[in-house]
């Protein structure tokens, strides 16, 4: 993994990241899928929630009129997204 994210100039954090949306697994770790810490507040993981959910919406880049790939890929990113906001959410109590 380091390798893969040096060749690419960026951290392993960031690539895990990106590989967690991206790459069907088993048992996905939300906080990796969402790029936070799990020390983030309540309130923290809300506000970063809503900005994913803001920037990757499909129907966001439909109006932007992005190609019909993208907007695949962001549907994939959205359902990714919610599913990790759904566990962390129920694990806590929020």
């Amino acid at each position: 993994m380091h390798q893969v994210a040096k060749r690419f100039g960026i951290s392993d954090t960031e690539f895990a990241y990106i590989k967690a949306r991206h790459v069907t697994a088993a048992k996905r770790n939300p906080y990796e899928v969402l790029g936070i810490d799990p020390s983030i507040s309540n309130d923290g993981l809300k506000s970063h929630y809503r900005k994913l959910v803001a920037d990757n919406h499909p129907d966001k880049l439909m109006a932007r009129g992005v190609p019909k790939e993208f907007v695949a890929i962001a549907t994939e990113k959205i359902a990714a997204i919610n599913e990790a906001y759904g566990e962390i959410a129920k694990e806590r109590g929020i």
